[in-house]
């Protein structure tokens, strides 16, 4: 079935659903809609999602706001924005819900406005710049407000025969995404914390975040390298990532994430994808995550990540989808940036130290942020 057939199927199934008069016509649009789902079509996974969290239909043998949550997360990933807003509104309401009920269970009660303080009450400070500090970050306290200021000058790659216009759209689409970090966060026991970031693009040879852009031929080129090279685990891994299109983050070569570590960002979406803004957009949002010291949070076998599951971390719950699938940033590039995330990231640039929602193959540590706090 090609897009004009199935949007007709859609509007059909639509119409005979929502206007339908007698009960063989409404039965009959869901079931048109329930195919119309199934072919992949995202307003009516979107539509289809919205009637099972809202509970006007029921399936057999499940439970409805999980079956709503798996159709919304797939029109979601079907590039449908309305099912993205549904679905950050659903979490972000679970979210204060919970962390409501955990406050009235404490007893605990806001205090003055004053310096941000980690679990222990010790005052946390950051104030990590300089030459071979790719991202420069200072907590401020000012004006009773909590500021993280983080800067970081941007030097774009192109490999490509892209037009000035394509070359621009991109840029402006992973910046973006990387703005979408700002915003006011509340963190370690309801303690708010402003983030600003400020991006500069002047020509310096050190004290960068560097952003490549890599075409399909340079895919292709890549993975040639990568199939002529011994057959390490990790350049295994590599050729893999290439191969899938696979976007990521480099903390440079031989080297484990810290405040100096070189920060480089590949955005290897495909040519078509990589003119999609929101596509991009989405892809730097994550990818900045990693720059900025938080390790991904969802299952991936080729590096023996097994994924978060369900009420291992109570302030991570919230957020949960289905199969180990969460709608936050690090593991939905969609998904906005959360509170628990901003902790880590102060918990990265004030320790030194990459912050991990699960175990790898090394047996590395777990960020402190989770299972205490938001």
């Amino acid at each position: 079935m090609n897009q004009e057939e199935l949007a007709a199927l859609r509007e059909e199934a639509k119409k005979k659903y929502f206007e339908g008069e007698t009960d063989s016509e409404i039965t009959e649009g869901l079931a048109l809609l329930v195919k119309a789902a199934n072919l992949s079509d995202p307003e009516a996974n979107y539509l289809l999602g919205d009637l099972l969290v809202r509970k006007k239909v029921f399936v057999r043998n499940a439970d409805p706001i999980a079956a709503g949550l798996n159709r919304l997360t797939r029109a979601s990933d079907l590039g449908c924005q309305e099912a993205r807003l549904l679905l950050n509104s659903i979490c972000q309401t679970r979210y204060r819900k919970a962390m409501k009920e955990r406050a009235t269970f404490d007893g605990r009660e806001k205090s003055a406005p004053h310096p941000l303080t980690d679990f222990n009450g010790k005052e946390i400070t950051i104030d990590r710049k300089g030459v071979f500090i790719p991202v420069d970050a200072k907590l401020s306290f000012e004006n009773g407000q909590n500021i993280l200021t983080l800067s970081a000058n941007l030097k774009y790659h192109f490999y490509g025969n892209e037009t000035e216009e394509e070359l621009v759209a991109f840029m402006v689409a992973v910046e973006k995404g990387i703005k979408d970090w700002e915003g006011v966060y509340s963190v370690f026991e309801d303690q708010q914390v402003r983030v600003v970031i400020h991006l500069t693009y002047e020509d310096r040879l050190l004290d960068n975040v560097n952003v490549f852009k890599i075409t399909d031929a340079m895919s292709d080129s890549m993975a040639d390298l990568y199939d002529k090279l011994p057959q390490t685990k990790n350049v295994e891994r590599m050729r893999g990532t290439v191969a899938d299109r696979r976007s990521f983050a480099m903390l440079g070569l031989g080297t484990k994430w810290s405040v100096s570590s070189p920060k480089q960002i590949f955005i290897m979406l495909s040519d078509e994808d990589a003119r999609n803004s929101e596509r991009v957009r989405n892809t730097a949002r994550h990818e900045f995550g990693h720059v900025l010291g938080l390790g991904d949070l969802y299952e991936d076998r080729s590096l023996s990540l097994a994924g978060v599951e369900k009420n291992q971390y109570a302030e991570l719950d919230a957020f949960h989808l289905y199969d180990r699938r969460y709608h936050q940033v690090m593991c939905d590039p969609s998904a906005p940036v959360s509170n628990n995330d901003i902790e880590m990231v102060i918990l990265a640039f004030s320790k030194n130290r990459y912050q991990r929602f699960q175990e790898d193959q090394t047996g590395t540590i777990i960020s402190d942020a989770l299972g205490l706090g938001n």
